[in-house]
């Protein structure tokens, strides 16, 4: 048996925290913010996926990710 990865690296993103504010009139599918992290498992164990997971109720959106 040959392992050759498994996921035991978690992301390492650039910054620690991410912020962005929007006007209300912001075309649909503009960019609003790039965040940037890298993982050092190899093949589909280093792949990271963004998800926008909620918002709240008081007209902000923080934005949960998960990876």
């Amino acid at each position: 048996v040959t392992v050759v990865d498994v996921n035991n690296h978690p992301p390492q993103f650039t910054q620690y925290t991410y912020q962005s504010s929007i006007n209300d009139d912001l075309p649909v599918q503009s960019s609003v913010l790039q965040v940037l992290a890298t993982d050092g498992d190899l093949g589909e164990n280093g792949r990271i996926t963004y998800t926008i997971v909620d918002g709240n109720k008081e007209g902000w959106r923080p934005i949960r990710f998960t990876f």
